[in-house]
């Protein structure tokens, strides 16, 4: 839902900026619709929306050294198209520094998840 993952992509973007990767930064990868977005999408194609929810769920990842940087590297890999391996490391140590206040507590790595679920039947 709107809001997933926003800090990791939003210090992402700001990262790969600083260090001239502009058109990298400018990737779209995700679509992460509002509750009322998705609500209306699923209106329009003939769907009752009986119930519908958005959510936070905090998911820990399980590296407590890496979890950012290999978060990065399994979903949103595109973002580093035709970068240099070495530069990628210092952007991506980067990144998890920038996150550290908003994604790391108590010894653990979070993915800052929102979720929509939503009940719907067809007319």
């Amino acid at each position: 839902g709107k809001g997933n993952v926003e800090e990791i992509v939003v210090a992402t973007r700001k990262v790969l900026t600083r260090h001239g990767y502009y058109s990298n930064a400018a990737t779209q990868l995700w679509y992460f619709p509002s509750l009322s977005e998705y609500s209306g999408l699923l209106e329009k194609k003939g769907f009752r929306v009986r119930f519908a929810a958005h959510f936070d769920r905090p998911t820990e990842l399980k590296d407590t050294e890496n979890g950012i940087k290999d978060w990065i590297r399994m979903f949103g890999n595109a973002f580093f198209s035709n970068i240099p391996e070495s530069a990628i490391d210092t952007v991506l140590a980067e990144i998890q520094d920038m996150v550290r206040p908003t994604n790391y507590r108590n010894g653990h790595w979070y993915g800052n998840y929102k979720r929509l679920r939503i009940a719907a039947t067809k007319l």
